[in-house]
């Protein structure tokens, strides 16, 4: 019954997953799971179920976190929980033979793989500050608003110009009144620019492979025809696989229309700019983004 309420939780937005991560839940997920495994012969037909169940909606929930790597602030505390259940032999379990467990083992290995390999924008989100006027000099650790716990800074002196501005007061009072509401936050300043960082990196990975543009665009003529030029094709990165990279694929902006700023759509028509989309989970909901290097943050 605990694990279906915490994957419910997981259906409510990023933010329930950051805080389930937090609370050490894979860490007790992982210690129940092991203790069900450690007496086999106390197992009877009726604990069976319950064991088989257990290993069932575990998996599920370890996906659901790594659906949600693309939010720096999630990844850093996964590794975390992986360094503590590693640390604490937890995991020891997961080499045996059992082939109850082949499931757990294979999505435990894609959950470590995963995370080493996005690991490096956790760099990225604790060198952005959410200070406006950050000069952009501090080094070292960011430190988060004590009033929110939400906006990050990269020094007490930062942190203090941006409440003197007022430009934070308003953002830290309604995060507050939703923390006291359990409702879903936004994402959160420090993770859009670790997320706009990876995004650049995956658009400049593409950018150096022309052959794989050709196949895709060539690939869509075959069945649409030639792109309408007053419809430029879109460059589409897809972050709801658990893969360690997002699918790409390309289609016409017509499609998306309503959710791409006019202006937007100008600038890739007369061929100045590259249109790409991006389409990130949020729970059971999905966020996307069309940008030529501009953001633009619409929820589906």
């Amino acid at each position: 019954m605990g694990l279906v309420y915490i994957i419910r939780l997981t259906h409510d937005g990023h933010s329930y997953i950051h805080r389930l991560l937090g609370y050490d839940i894979l860490l007790y997920m992982f210690k129940a799971l092991r203790n069900l495994h450690a007496h086999p012969e106390l197992i009877d037909q009726e604990n069976q179920i319950l064991k088989t169940s257990a290993e069932k909606h575990t998996v599920t929930i370890v996906h659901m976190f790594m659906s949600h790597f693309v939010y720096a602030s999630i990844l850093k505390r996964s590794k975390k929980a992986i360094s503590k259940i590693q640390r604490q032999h937890v995991d020891g379990f997961l080499n045996s033979e059992d082939p109850d467990l082949k499931q757990v083992c294979e999505v435990w290995t894609k959950f470590i793989n995963i995370a080493s390999y996005r690991s490096d924008i956790c760099s990225v989100a604790d060198s952005f500050c959410g200070s406006s006027q950050c000069p952009g000099t501090s080094v070292g650790k960011s430190m988060a608003c004590s009033g929110c716990q939400f906006t990050r800074y990269c020094s007490r002196r930062c942190q203090k110009d941006d409440w003197s501005s007022g430009d934070h007061r308003s953002l830290c009072i309604k995060i507050k009144q939703l923390r006291t509401d359990a409702a879903p936050l936004p994402m959160c300043l420090s993770d859009k620019s670790a997320f706009e960082e990876l995004n650049y990196q995956h658009i400049g990975l593409h950018g150096q492979e022309p052959s794989e543009w050709d196949v895709l665009l060539n690939a869509y003529i075959a069945v649409n025809g030639k792109p309408d030029p007053l419809w430029p094709m879109l460059q589409v990165l897809d972050y709801r696989a658990v893969n360690v990279k997002p699918r790409f694929h390309v289609e016409s902006s017509e499609l998306r229309a309503k959710s791409i700023d006019p202006e937007m759509l100008a600038k890739a028509r007369d061929g100045s700019a590259t249109l790409v989309y991006c389409i990130i989970p949020n729970g059971q909901r999905t966020e996307t983004m069309a940008e030529l290097y501009v953001k633009q943050w619409i929820e589906d």
